[in-house]
């Protein structure tokens, strides 16, 4: 192990990956990494006030984000509607692809991963592709590794400044979650009218056509 379950590392350099963003109908999924070189990191982590992103209120978020970017090297990808929706793989897929990226950008000896899908299965498919990293794939790592919370907080900022664009540019959608009121009378009023609803839209998630059927009825 490199690491014990409290957060504490055992080796160095260490990279931490989180995502933001799997379930949104509207908007991009953002795949988000952070490297510590070493304890004195984890340290300026924790002494900043890292933790779950969705743990934190979202000045909270904002103020400990630009301390990340200050502070530590980082690098996101983002996974926009068109991308979802035309290909062939599925989420979890995209995410390893995303994946690959920031550890080929980052080049490390260690990754945490926040698990998607069984850690068994992460961990196979990134030890055929780098042999020589060890990779630790962990349910929840986001709560229990500093690291990791670092990548949460990137990754929910990077999300939350495009998706503020959006709304700039395409009007008030709320969330764009599916529970969101605001998020499903923003789509039906597309479909109601028969009107092609912008690419900043998953199309292929299951909630278009059951609005869809909805403005049938």
């Amino acid at each position: 192990m490199i690491m014990k379950e409290s957060g504490t590392y055992l080796k160095y350099p260490i990279l931490g990956i989180d995502e933001a963003g799997r379930g949104p109908v509207i908007g991009p999924l953002v795949v988000a990494g952070v490297i510590c070189r070493d304890g004195s990191d984890v340290e300026i982590l924790k002494s900043i006030g890292v933790r779950d992103s969705k743990k934190l209120s979202r000045k909270k978020r904002n103020t400990i984000y630009k301390s990340i970017i200050g502070k530590f090297k980082i690098k996101s990808v983002v996974i926009n509607p068109t991308i979802i929706d035309r290909s062939e793989f599925n989420l979890n897929v995209l995410e390893y692809h995303a994946m690959r990226e920031i550890i080929c950008f980052f080049n490390p000896r260690f990754v945490i991963i926040d698990s998607v899908g069984t850690p068994d299965t992460v961990r196979k498919y990134f030890n055929n592709i780098f042999p020589d990293i060890e990779f630790h794939p962990v349910y929840r790592a986001d709560v229990k590794y500093p690291v990791v919370s670092a990548a949460s907080i990137v990754a929910k900022e990077t999300r939350e400044m495009i998706v503020k664009d959006l709304h700039e540019k395409y009007g008030e959608f709320g969330s764009g979650y599916p529970s969101d009121s605001n998020t499903r009378n923003w789509i039906l009023k597309f479909l109601n009218n028969d009107i092609p609803m912008p690419d900043i839209v998953r199309r292929s998630w299951a909630t278009i056509s059951n609005l869809r059927n909805e403005s049938n009825t």
